[in-house]
């Protein structure tokens, strides 16, 4: 039987922004569910935001309860949900959330969230999205969104079938996961030895006298970025000197092509007065140094005003990429930057020129540059491929899901 959300439903709702906003959010008390905590797969509790006992008396309205079903109804994790279980303590939702309370003996929670995740309920959300700037459904979408509903018995055996089937995709997900990160990690390894060590196991070391660099090979030096780099202060007079834009944090240029319109297809109005780079210059977001924000360009281009630009002197590029994406010097660009802690931190020049850094002979940058290029490769194409493994699951789980729901399947 197709029967509307709201044919089988107590509530359907969403819930309000405490007033006073973030600044009424607790360390402890009862639960605040926003989008960023509800998935397909389960609630995400790590950065749950707590609200006081007066102010969810005040929101009693929107009080979650064992067995809703929580969607998210706005922006971009629009259509994700999931149901709490039976045992479900206490919680309370934004206005980002939506309450689906299914009635017990019309509707399970679980396969109420099957349906929705499914691609017949991603399709109803995506035809009913509204708001010109910002995705949305009102609550009168979602209660005239249909499903087939089918007695209990046959629901239960629905739910029972999806979760095993589903949960042992899962595990092996999170197998591949657990491989992805301990490449990752194996990865981020083998450049800090390499970039802070050398090749050749058996050389002898020295104190670089910097507590964060620590042991470095006796024969390297360590210099200042001032005696390596030079700042770039070269601009676009016309925008039309160089069409080649270099994109955000990892210095990888990218062209900028002439459209039909005769115009340059560019985020910006105009390319007047941004910042001229060439090959293999160092790229800097002043703003994001400090999350890895900066990289070597690898084509002649141009950069917004927002990034700085530094030309190496004698150096080889690509072991310097290496080395300055570290995680000791990401940790000295935020200490050198200027700015409130982890929002609006910039990395000025003077405070980069400041930074030490370590400057092996010009030769064996290159060598090194060139065994973490091979080396990286590999480990890069290793995480491709399990990437493409665990992708290929998800697709095997979204395919159970609409078949089984749809009645494709016979469980």
């Amino acid at each position: 039987m197709r029967l509307r959300i709201k044919d089988y439903t107590t509530k359907v709702g969403s819930g309000v922004t405490p007033r006073g906003g973030a600044e009424t959010y607790l360390n402890e008390g009862i639960p605040l569910f926003r989008s960023q905590n509800v998935t397909n797969d389960g609630f995400l509790m790590d950065d749950i935001a707590y609200i006081s006992e007066e102010v969810d008396e005040m929101m009693k309205g929107t009080r979650v309860k064992p067995g809703d079903v929580l969607l998210n109804i706005t922006g971009a994790s629009i259509g994700r949900c999931f149901f709490t279980s039976n045992d479900f303590g206490r919680g309370n939702v934004n206005q980002h959330v939506c309450i689906i309370r299914p009635k017990k003996n019309v509707t399970l929670p679980a396969y109420l969230h099957y349906c929705i995740v499914s691609d017949k309920g991603q399709e109803q959300i995506n035809l009913t999205q509204t708001g010109a700037n910002r995705e949305g459904l009102s609550i009168e979408d979602i209660k005239g969104f249909s499903f087939d509903i089918p007695p209990l018995s046959k629901q239960q055996r629905i739910v029972d079938y999806l979760d095993e089937k589903l949960g042992n995709i899962d595990a092996r997900i999170a197998v591949l996961e657990k491989q992805q990160d301990a490449h990752a990690r194996l990865k981020k390894s083998i450049i800090y030895h390499t970039v802070t060590r050398g090749l050749n196991p058996d050389v002898s070391l020295k104190d670089s006298g910097v507590d964060w660099i620590g042991m470095i090979p006796e024969h390297w030096e360590l210099r200042r970025f001032k005696s390596i780099f030079t700042e770039c202060k070269s601009i676009t007079q016309t925008g039309e000197e160089n069409l080649l834009s270099v994109s955000e944090y990892y210095g990888v240029a990218r062209r900028i092509d002439k459209m039909e319109d005769g115009e340059y297809e560019s985020r910006a109005n105009s390319l007047i007065g941004y910042k001229v780079c060439k090959k293999n210059d160092l790229v800097i977001n002043i703003m994001l140094a400090w999350k890895r924000g900066l990289g070597f360009s690898n084509f002649d281009g141009i950069v917004s005003p927002a990034y700085a630009v530094y030309r190496g002197k004698n150096i080889v590029p690509h072991y310097f990429h290496y080395l300055m994406r570290t995680d000791m010097y990401v940790t000295e660009y935020k200490r050198n930057s200027k700015g409130i802690i982890d929002s609006r931190l910039r990395m000025y020049t003077d405070r980069f020129n400041n930074i030490m850094s370590i400057f092996p002979p010009i030769p064996e940058q290159q060598t090194i540059a060139d065994y973490l290029d091979e080396k990286c490769s590999k480990i890069d194409a290793a995480i491709e491929n399990i990437g493409k493994q665990i992708d290929a699951l998800k697709r095997l789980k979204r395919a159970l899901i609409n078949e089984v729901v749809t009645g494709q399947r016979a469980v």
